[in-house]
């Protein structure tokens, strides 16, 4: 059959087939349910908390497919072992409208330091909870007694050619005995490098202090058991810190 042209008032119609007469073309049948892609931390990563304190900030991650918000999606939530609980029961939430699930963790266990005065890190992990459900994991450091002095520093250009010597931030004032001392090696910008710490002078009957090689963002920590005067250096880009113990 040939097409014929219909005309009306502003209008131009074409009846009859062009192509495929009697046959129904449909659209692509949608996906049979939500098809997992990305999940990502928007907040709480990197925290620094305190045994028996619920962290300052939630554990929030969100979760799409494309750039569209997944909803009503469990996530489970799993502690690094021992390390605390959570408020949700189970530790299981849902992704609401805009993709996000969070939850609250109380950290029930410190933070640990190894021989080499190298700390660990507590982990949450949220996954997915559906077959092939992806997981991301928080990191975070936690604190109990002792008291933490927390002492960041790092070369302030770069570390190329001892440009400028590492600064450190502080401490003011004295550190109460027994205090757990955490550097920080700051300089995050330049990978390739590496500080490291050494004691030039504690007190008598204290142990010397040493951290070995140190990559940017890697925390050393050692506790100071003993009063007196400590003065400790970055041997590889030069700077000191003296910290005042009583």
């Amino acid at each position: 059959m040939k097409p014929r042209l219909v005309r009306g008032p502003g209008l131009v119609l074409l009846a009859g087939c062009l192509a495929g007469c009697g046959e129904e073309v449909l659209p692509p049948s949608p996906p049979s349910g939500p098809v997992v892609q990305s999940l990502a931390i928007v907040l709480g990563n990197g925290q620094r908390g305190t045994v028996g304190t619920p962290l300052s900030q939630p554990l929030v991650v969100r979760l799409v497919t494309g750039s569209l918000p997944l909803v009503g999606m469990p996530v489970k939530w799993t502690a690094s072992a021992g390390a605390g609980g959570f408020s949700a029961a189970g530790g299981m939430t849902l992704t609401g409208a805009d993709g996000t699930a969070s939850i609250g963790f109380l950290p029930a266990v410190n933070t640990t330091i190894g021989a080499d005065g190298t700390i660990s890190w507590v982990t949450v992990q949220a996954t997915v909870d559906v077959a092939g459900g992806p997981s991301v994991t928080f990191s975070f450091h936690v604190w109990g007694e002792p008291p933490e002095v927390f002492i960041p520093f790092g070369p302030y250009f770069d570390c190329t050619g001892g440009m400028d010597p590492s600064r450190f931030s502080g401490p003011e004032g004295t550190i109460p005995v027994g205090s757990l001392v955490v550097w920080q090696y700051a300089t995050w910008l330049y990978p390739g490098c590496a500080a490291q710490l050494r004691s030039t002078q504690v007190p008598q009957g204290a142990a010397p202090i040493e951290s070995g090689p140190l990559a940017p963002g890697t925390l050393f920590g050692a506790v100071l058991r003993v009063a007196g005067d400590y003065v400790v250096e970055d041997v590889k880009y030069g700077g000191q810190v003296t910290l005042r113990v009583r």
